[in-house]
């Protein structure tokens, strides 16, 4: 076997992180393989392992409750958001959700989106023509066409490089109003442009496609 002429430096990362999974998992044998692990390094390395250790839970850890979000959009007025995973924000908090809605607006289903959370279940949305009301303060005006005028940074840039598709101008059809069911929320942009609740192609959005609370970096 070619492994029998690697030296066995070469083989430690690897044997290092298996055992890094051992101590989340505890997986059966794992303590065994620690002990024989330890004994077969230098007094150096030992030395070192537990901030080895310690590093590798902290990225692990951060990993499964944290997330730096990026916004390629002016819906709102954020450019780099932090999403707490798992934890559900209070009215007027930013909400990341998995979009579920139609392809429009530069949104695609399945997109991870991040906007202001308006309204949750039992508050009623009044709609005048195509004005909306939360329980009688005005939510904005949905617009007939999609506008195509405001562009980040960030999205110029990826058309320029050919890795995003330029929008186009698209019929709108405005979103219904009535009392926002339990399991669901309304939600807003920041911008008066943006697309959000107010239209049917994003609609109400369903708390389980909640990803957690955004906080505003910059």
């Amino acid at each position: 076997m070619t492994t029998a002429t690697t030296p066995q430096g070469q083989h430690q990362p690897i044997a290092l992180t298996t055992l890094l999974v051992d101590l989340v998992t505890r997986r059966p044998g794992w303590d065994e393989r620690w002990s024989r692990y330890k004994a077969t390094q230098p007094a150096i390395a030992r030395r070192r392992l537990p901030w080895v250790i310690a590093l590798f839970l902290a990225v692990w850890v951060t990993s499964q409750h944290l997330a730096i979000g990026f916004v390629t959009s002016q819906s709102i007025d954020a450019h780099l958001v932090l999403v707490l995973k798992g934890t559900t924000p209070k009215k007027g908090e930013l909400v990341a959700f998995i979009y579920t809605g139609r392809d429009i607006g530069g949104h695609s289903p399945g997109e991870g989106i991040v906007k202001v959370l308006a309204g949750i279940p039992g508050d009623r949305i009044e709609r005048s023509g195509r004005d909306f009301f939360l329980d009688g303060h005005p939510l904005g005006h949905a617009k007939e066409r999609s506008g195509v005028a405001k562009k980040s940074w960030t999205t110029r840039k990826l058309e320029e490089l050919g890795w995003a598709k330029p929008l186009k101008s698209v019929p709108l059809q405005a979103s219904e109003g009535g009392v926002i069911p339990p399991g669901h929320v309304w939600v807003q942009g920041t911008d008066r442009d943006a697309l959000d609740s107010r239209y049917a192609a994003m609609g109400l959005v369903p708390v389980n496609t909640f990803l957690g609370r955004a906080i505003k970096i910059f």
